[in-house]
Order: C-alpha cells, then structure tokens, then sequence
C-alpha cells in the first residue's frame, strides 16, 4: 500500500512539475502569430524564379525559422510539385531559386516553421 501511495505522489509532482517552469506559456498569454510575406513579384518572363519570402513575429525579424521550404508546382500538376530549401539572407528573408520547364500559371506554397508554428501561405505565379 505504502509503495501505491508513494507512486502516486511520485506521479502528482512530476506532473505538477511540467507546469512550473517559467517560460511556460499559461492560459492567459498568448503566442505572436508568425508572419510569412511574399516578397518576389507574382509574374516572370523567363523560367528562373527566385522565390523569397519575408518572416516576421510581432513586426520583428525571425532569424531563426526552423525551415522555410517551397513548393511549387505548374497548374493542374499539384501531383508532381517540387520541394526546394531555402538559404537565410538576413533580416527575416529566405530565397531560394526555381527553374520551371514552361510557361502558365504556378503555384508556390512557403511551408514556414518558427517558434513552434507551422505557417504555408501560396502564392499564384505567371510564367510568360
């Protein structure tokens, strides 16, 4: 019985303990939103695309994104989209370059993490 009783107190503290530490976020603060804006322009006339994002929280550069990663695909061809890593620039901005095959519309998801948040705004691209 004793070692029953000592267990669960065992248990009680270390569960009690998860919630103690100081940069714990409580119920009544809340996280800054992670903002990812795409800075290169929505059209090109040739097929080299640099892609570039700009990642922000609370208006403040983040310099240190877990990843930012593009997607890109030709409409109607989602099946068959490319994943490209991008390269830190400095003050909040991640690029990378994508070669594209044809002209039309494309896609372009910038699957972002930072602090713990996983952000993917898209942006359509004309290729002339």
């Amino acid at each position: 019985m004793k070692i029953r009783m000592m267990l669960a107190a065992f248990f009680l503290l270390l569960l009690s303990g998860c919630s103690m530490e100081e940069d714990a976020v409580g119920a009544d603060q809340t996280i800054a939103a992670v903002q990812v804006q795409f800075i290169n322009p929505d059209e090109f006339k040739k097929k080299e695309i640099p892609l570039e994002v700009e990642v922000t929280q609370d208006k403040m550069p983040v310099e240190d994104a877990s990843f930012v990663r593009f997607e890109i695909w030709r409409d109607g061809e989602r099946k068959d989209s490319r994943i490209i890593d991008a390269k830190y620039i400095g003050e909040g901005r991640y690029t990378a370059q994508a070669t594209v095959k044809k002209k039309g519309v494309y896609y372009v998801y910038a699957h972002t993490e930072a602090h713990g948040l996983h952000i993917m705004p898209k942006q359509k691209i004309e290729v002339q």
